[in-house]
């Protein structure tokens, strides 16, 4: 148990490190990370809410909230959907793509960083296990608490 342990401990810091983004930020708390889904998910084009729930494994209640703040914020906003009147996407606006930009900017160069530390085949080792482990996470979800 201790080695899990350990591990629990070094991913939440490895974590904890390599999120730099601001809780008092625009986008901060957490819903940054919708934010990025946002604006990669479909080219851009939006995503419907409820596939975010989906996606990010939460509730759509959690995915309201997000989006609330990331609406206040003026980062992303809804359109309709033209074959669907009652449902909508969700789009960054002009600023939430600027933030997402930046924000993925700074994931590249903490990126890099851990690149030239760990050398190339390091790297493609921990990706791979990162692959692997997110399959893995992904295969145990698939009928969790959500029903999703």
């Amino acid at each position: 148990m201790d080695r899990l342990l350990h591990m629990a401990q070094s991913v939440a810091v490895f974590r904890s490190i390599y999120i730099k983004h601001s809780r008092g930020e625009p986008g901060g708390g957490g819903s940054w990370r919708f934010l990025i889904l946002i604006d990669n998910y479909d080219a851009g084009r939006g995503i419907r809410p409820a596939d975010i729930a989906r996606y990010v494994r939460c509730s759509r209640a959690y995915v309201s909230r997000m989006i609330g703040e990331l609406s206040a914020d003026g980062l992303v906003e809804a359109r309709p959907d033209d074959r669907d009147l009652r449902s909508h996407f969700i789009v960054c606006t002009e600023k939430g793509r600027r933030l997402a930009q930046d924000i993925m900017d700074d994931y590249v160069a903490v990126t890099r960083r851990l690149h030239d530390g760990l050398g190339a085949r390091k790297s493609e080792q921990l990706v791979s296990l990162l692959d692997e482990a997110i399959a893995i996470l992904e295969r145990a979800n698939e009928d969790d608490e959500y029903g999703l």
